[in-house]
């Protein structure tokens, strides 16, 4: 039973780890497109 516990507690850990992870890449990613848009705005129109 231990056992089975601890591989919960593991895909927990790792479920929540991957979760912050992908949370911190949608915001970089976010950024990154309106970095992008912004430069292909200022592309077009001067």
């Amino acid at each position: 039973m231990p056992k089975a516990m601890d591989s919960m507690s593991f895909v927990v850990d790792t479920l929540s780890c991957s979760v912050a992870w992908g949370k911190r890449a949608l915001m970089s990613l976010k950024e990154k497109m309106r970095k992008t848009s912004f430069e292909i705005l200022y592309v077009f129109f001067i």
